[in-house]
């Protein structure tokens, strides 16, 4: 596996010289200010619950269904890390978000 911080993530089969078989572009910088230029961890997932759904429909198992779940989650997660983010102004950025305190 190749991982680059931002940019490209080449995944291939592990054989030396074989072609990749996914290759991810990931967003380089805010949108706000280079505008898009790849894809970020919500699409990736979005294509894996895709690709799940179309396997469970073919081949069902409880696994999958676990799995699709799980994903699931992490959209949610992913959702409210950007709520945060907006709600703090700092969503298009490259500023940290900070968690609200702990409500007694």
């Amino acid at each position: 596996m190749l991982v680059e911080r931002y940019g490209s993530v080449v995944y291939g089969p592990g054989e030396p010289g074989a072609p990749p078989t996914i290759a991810i572009k990931f967003q380089d910088g805010p949108v706000a200010e280079v505008g898009v230029n790849g894809c970020g961890v919500e699409d990736v997932v979005a294509v894996l619950l895709d690709q799940l759904d179309d396997l469970n429909r073919r081949l069902p198992c409880p696994e999958n269904v676990h799995a699709v779940q799980e994903l699931l989650v992490a959209v949610e997660w992913l959702a409210k890390r950007t709520a945060l983010r907006q709600a703090q102004d700092v969503e298009g950025t490259n500023l940290p978000h900070f968690q609200p305190p702990p409500k007694p």
